[in-house]
């Protein structure tokens, strides 16, 4: 390397006169010549050459070997030491400060050349090496994941911030430790596994147990994802590992989700495919037990009987209607609601149900989005809320309600399956409402299981409640979140898409008489026994039935009446033409007929979205006489509908096609 820029320190004159003419000879610059080591620290500071030629035996409080070792700590320079003498003891003084080499006086000038450009030579190579383990090191601490490296014996050499985060343990504590001390992991299937050893044993890359937990010095275990692997020298001997992990919560609770949903899917086609039948029974059961109990004497013993049958019935319904709600299989009819106002009408009836010794208290955040949800449906995940938290504080507590507007990042999915809204207004940010209690809490396991379907704590109870506001909510486009801990409480935030739109007036059902009328009702019901008490209940109110048990005997009843037709009473499931379809027909050739549809579980598209816009009144199986009586004359004093129902059709035999 020529024009290389030295320093000489030589406290004989000759001799450094004569080094400084070879050094001119040779090419190179000299940028001063000192005579003791605080001079030859000042001139190095001052100048930073390129190389030091210092002699070791230099006259005055420091030598040659000091002066060498407080120029390395100052500035990175190589020296080269000049001596005609040395003892062992200074020698290993003279290594310490790890020289460039050695040169004996006298010396030819061939061989200071040829020590001067090694050792440029091997600072270069040695810089060149610093700055690319530099930039390895700056990688491997700007990476997200955590790197670990170790050598042939399993000692540890380097470590990222990653990793001195997941392991709660800093390099400066663990380098040269045992790995495993370090990278303390075990597995369901293994009380430990050694990560370098598999790796040393396979001389491969090896993924570790995908049920891995990393054992932390506080005990607290996380799970993680890690792949060890062997790392070579140039003669491809194993020199170290290398294991890289990182955090596996979030995926390990999208699994677990993901299996939950699983499973709820599997109970709601259960409930789903059962669920019409068993309504269509339990309408039976409900109606003539109404329409007996209407006909005894009020002192009459069998009055006792009927009761019980009709609670018994009623339990029934209320369970098929949890398990749809479960399975994401009920039939919504969704309204535009003001959170806030919905909680402020509950507040009187949480405080009965909670009692006297639960401190209740409801907070409201007034600069919040409406969200669109069925009513009743919200008010049953409110209470169930509720009575949850209750049966949580056996001997009292405290139960905060409140709510919040939430805004998720812009990548963000949504809180519910998707990242749609329901319909019916203006997407405006999420709406959180947040259930709080001071109860005994809940361990990881109970946590893991309280949304799945008969899984309970209480001695009594179907273990349907938080099952059904799981289902409710998600199919609602919304998600619950829940945080517990053992003897502090739980928190369960409930989470709603916003919508910008006006809140509906929502009518509550009235529980008095409903009156008939004189209309004629065409009913369409497949079950037979379904279909005569239903004849039986509006008969018994002035209204004229024509009953038919398919879309072809409505056409043959048709063709032979010749009277008014004021509605059509059909069920939405029938064999070969479905209810939808036969309204669909009759309306194009009567546009002024109503039309009230009945399912005992409806998930048709065509159904849900007439529902929703408010086209296709609905009532849900299994319903009592009172709520059929009402359900017909709110269609009846409701205005005539207007124009065709635009539902895709098959023809109908005997029925006029639409033109």
């Amino acid at each position: 390397m020529t024009n290389a820029r030295i320093l000489i320190v030589e406290d004989e004159g000759l001799v450094a006169r004569d080094i400084h003419t070879q050094l001119l000879r040779g090419q190179y610059s000299v940028v001063g010549v000192a005579a003791s080591g605080e001079e030859a620290v000042a001139l190095a500071n001052a100048e930073k050459p390129d190389l030091v030629l210092m002699d070791m035996k230099l006259e005055g409080e420091m030598d040659g070997i000091n002066a060498a070792r407080e120029i390395r700590e100052r500035i990175d320079v190589p020296v080269i030491y000049l001596t005609a003498f040395a003892d062992d003891e200074t020698l290993a003084r003279a290594r310490l400060t790890e020289p460039f080499g050695y040169i004996l006086k006298p010396f030819a000038e061939p061989e200071l050349k040829s020590v001067i450009e090694m050792a440029l030579y091997k600072h270069a190579a040695e810089r060149k090496l610093r700055l690319s383990e530099k930039r390895f090191h700056v990688t491997l601490s700007s990476i997200g994941d955590a790197v670990i490296a170790t050598d042939e014996h399993g000692a540890i050499t380097f470590m990222n911030p990653a990793a001195e985060e997941l392991t709660q343990r800093p390099l400066s504590l663990a380098l040269d430790d045992r790995f495993e001390e370090t990278f303390c992991v075990r597995s369901e299937r293994a009380a430990q596994v050694d990560a370098v050893a598999e790796a040393l044993r396979v001389g491969a890359v090896v993924a570790l147990p995908a049920d891995i937990l990393l054992v932390r010095p506080d005990g607290t275990e996380l799970p993680i994802e890690a792949t060890s692997a062997p790392i070579r020298d140039d003669g491809g001997a194993v020199s170290g590992v290398v294991v890289v992990f990182h955090d596996a919560t979030q995926r390990r609770v999208a699994e677990e989700r993901y299996r939950q949903s699983q499973k709820m899917e599997a109970v709601g086609q259960l409930a789903g495919g059962v669920a019409h039948d068993f309504n269509n029974i339990l309408t039976v059961i409900g109606c003539y037990c109404a329409l007996a109990r209407a006909a005894l004497p009020d002192a009459h013993p069998v009055k006792t009987y009927v009761d019980q049958v009709n609670e018994a019935a009623g339990q029934a319904a209320t369970l098929t209607r949890q398990l749809l709600a479960f399975g994401r299989k009920q039939l919504l009819v969704p309204r535009v609601l003001d959170l806030n106002r919905v909680l402020t009408d509950a507040e009187g009836m949480l405080r009965r149900v909670l009692g006297e010794d639960i401190a209740f208290t409801l907070r409201l955040t007034t600069r919040i989005g409406r969200v669109r949800v069925d009513p009743r449906q919200l008010d049953q995940v409110i209470v169930n809320l509720a009575l949850n938290a209750r049966d949580a504080m056996p001997m009292g507590g405290e139960l905060h309600i409140e709510t919040a507007a939430l805004e998720l990042p812009p990548d963000s999915q949504g809180p519910g399956p998707s990242s749609s809204y329901p319909p019916g207004g203006k997407p405006k940010g999420h709406v959180v409402m947040v259930v709080r209690d001071t109860g005994i809490g809940m361990t990881p396991e109970t946590k893991a299981r309280i949304f799945e379907p008969f899984f309970t704590t209480k001695e009594k109870g179907s273990g349907l409640g938080l099952s059904t506001v799981y289902g409710i909510i998600e199919q609602s486009g919304g998600r619950i979140e829940v945080e517990s801990e053992i003897g502090v409480g739980t928190t369960i935030n409930v989470i709603l898409p916003g919508v910008e739109a006006e809140a509906e007036a929502v009518a509550r059902a009235e529980h008095e008489h409903v009156g008939g009328g004189h209309e004629t009702i065409l009913l369409v019901e497949d079950e037979a026994e379904l279909r005569r008490v239903i004849t039986i209940v509006l008969s018994e109110r002035g209204y004229r039935v024509l009953s038919a048990e398919s879309a072809e005997e409505a056409a043959d009843i048709l063709e032979e009446w010749t009277g008014p037709l004021h509605l059509l009473l059909t069920d939405v499931v029938m064999p070969k033409v479905s209810g939808p379809e036969l309204a669909e027909h009759l309306r194009a050739a009567r546009p002024g007929l109503r039309v009230l549809f009945m399912s005992g579980y409806a998930d048709d598209a065509v159904v849900r979205r007439g529902v929703q816009a408010g086209v296709m009144p609905l009532l849900n199986k299994p319903f009592m006489p009172e709520a059929l009586a009402r359900k017909v004359r709110e269609v009846f004093d409701s205005p005539p509908p207007t124009g065709p129902m635009r539902i895709p059709v098959t023809p109908v035999a005997g029925i006029p096609p639409r033109r």
